[in-house]
């Protein structure tokens, strides 16, 4: 019976750890990387339209 849990474990259970890890680490990469140039956007958006001086938090 015990044997059964062992096998259950390591055939199911590591791999469903390591896939989530995986994506979450990617997801994480792509979110922070996307942000980034979201933020360097608005900032070009707002000094072409003006808005520098208005939005200087930014």
């Amino acid at each position: 019976m015990a044997k059964d849990w062992w096998l259950f474990g390591f055939y199911f259970i590591v791999p469903l750890a390591c896939i989530a890890v995986f994506y979450s680490l990617m997801t994480w990469r792509i979110l922070s990387g996307s942000v980034k140039k979201l933020d360097k956007h608005i900032k070009q958006v707002h000094l072409h339209l003006g808005f520098g001086k208005l939005f200087q938090f930014i």
